[in-house]
């Protein structure tokens, strides 16, 4: 309410302060935020209308009053009659700003790979999803029934807007897994390398032994079952247990750098409109530096295609200080082990584990560690 009817600091030099407060108060005048500057003057702030109906006590107690602020609306449009070719400018692009908002000024289409999607973009631009289409004209849920007849390799598909951004994503249709008859003949053979520890055969006939060394792929029990002198096809059913080594490697920094700037800085400013950028990229002009980009995008989360790019590269000087070793040791191995679990087999069971070092150029630590374990390798081959 301040705001709409304007609001005026005033500056009072008088010897009635006190008497001018209340003769304020008694007629009805609000006055907020006074602070004593010395023993004759001080400033308050007042509503501007009200100025008028403070006259007489100001009269009455010789006071000098002088506006020394001004804020609200009416001072605004006040100045903004002065300027009004800016005014309208400012106008005139709110306006534009608002109405792109309700065009599509870019087509996305994710969830699936890039050939795909290009195709299901062309389909969209045939039913008149292309930039600058009018969004309100664009039924969403019709195109996505059009999209799901048209790809029948898509088990969903969803259009939704972003800003100005048309998003249409699909997710591809995948196979079931195939389902396996237990009366039907079948062999085990090997997920993984390693050496044979256990088998204990239920249905077929052992094709390894305890020791041997299986490749991804070798029979391990075969379908078949002896019966006299014929061979019966069975569905092989077995228990094998294997020893299972498993490598994890990792590089580990074994100096710290230290950066100090140089002083120098290089500074450069972009416009981008819709993809282009004015001027064009350029190299930064130093070899070891601090790069600070920051992107201001018009009207926010609008996504319009107009942003404004300031970076910024501070030069530095790199010197190399060693770190401790043991640490660094212990950090390698550390990581080398976690890349080394990502590759265990499943219900594998850790028996032993090693590691092993070397110093690289660089100056890089190298870290091998060997995993071994025990865990069942057999899968069916039908």
């Amino acid at each position: 309410m301040r705001w709409t009817k304007g609001e005026i600091t005033l500056r009072m030099e008088g010897g009635a302060l006190e008497r001018l407060l209340s003769a304020a108060a008694r007629r009805g005048v609000p006055m907020w935020g006074v602070r004593r500057l010395s023993g004759r003057s001080a400033t308050a702030h007042m509503r501007a209308p009200d100025l008028y109906r403070l006259r007489p006590a100001l009269r009455a107690t010789r006071t000098r009053v002088r506006v020394v602020g001004r804020q609200g609306a009416p001072f605004l449009l006040r100045k903004a009659q002065r300027r009004f070719a800016l005014c309208a400018g400012l106008v005139l692009a709110l306006c534009c700003a608002l109405a792109a908002t309700s065009l599509v000024w870019e087509v996305r289409v994710t969830g699936v790979d890039d050939s795909l999607a290009a195709v299901i973009g062309a389909s969209l631009a045939q039913k008149g999803a292309v930039p600058l289409a009018y969004k309100p004209a664009l039924d969403l849920r019709a195109l996505e029934a059009d999209l799901y007849e048209e790809f029948s390799e898509l088990t969903w598909v969803g259009l939704r807007f972003e800003g100005v951004r048309l998003v249409a994503e699909g997710r591809l249709r995948t196979a079931p897994p195939a389902l396996f008859d237990r009366d039907q003949p079948c062999d085990l053979v090997a997920t993984r390398q390693g050496v044979i520890e256990r088998i204990i055969v239920l249905e077929g006939t052992a094709a390894v032994q305890p020791g041997d060394i299986v490749q991804p792929g070798d029979v391990l029990v075969r379908g078949v079952r002896h019966g006299g002198m014929q061979l019966f096809p069975v569905h092989a059913r077995a228990e094998i247990w294997a020893r299972v080594w498993v490598q994890g490697d990792a590089d580990v920094p074994s100096a710290r750098e230290v950066r100090t700037p140089t002083g120098r800085v290089d500074r450069f400013a972009q416009l981008v409109l819709n993809g282009w950028r004015v001027p064009d990229d350029r190299d930064v002009p130093f070899q070891r530096y601090t790069l600070t980009r920051v992107t201001y995008s018009l009207l926010g989360k609008l996504y319009l295609p107009v942003a404004f790019i300031r970076q910024e590269a501070r030069e530095e000087s790199v010197s190399l200080v060693p770190l401790d070793p043991l640490e660094c040791r212990a950090q390698a191995e550390t990581l080398a082990y976690a890349d080394a679990q990502t590759r265990l087999p499943k219900d594998a069971e850790v028996l032993h584990r090693s590691a092993v070092f070397t110093a690289l150029p660089g100056s890089t630590l190298h870290a091998t560690v060997y995993i071994e374990t025990r865990c069942p390798i057999v899968r069916e081959r039908h």
